[in-house]
């Protein structure tokens, strides 16, 4: 049973949809901290890949010095690529 299971996994993996690369990146919100320093701290640019978990991103960005709060939200899709809303 648990190899049956495990075959449809397998097949079924390559049907799900890729995650789509960064198209645009909107940053808002910013008083003291540049929108350079913020994607610097998530190792993202545009073209590039999506940040792997939400979560993660939002508290690498409120382990920065002035950063008191930060929302990260994908819009899905300009011209096949993802817009990344930073604040």
């Amino acid at each position: 049973m648990l190899t049956r299971a495990l075959a449809i996994l397998c097949l079924a993996v390559p049907l799900l949809p890729a995650q789509p690369k960064i198209g645009i990146i909107e940053v808002f919100g910013t008083r003291k901290v540049t929108p350079e320093k913020l994607k610097r701290a998530l190792n993202i640019v545009e073209g590039g890949a999506m940040p792997q978990s939400k979560n993660d991103a939002e508290t690498k960005l409120i382990g920065l010095e002035d950063v008191v709060n930060a929302d990260i939200e994908a819009v899905c899709c300009d011209q096949g690529k993802a817009i990344l809303y930073i604040g």
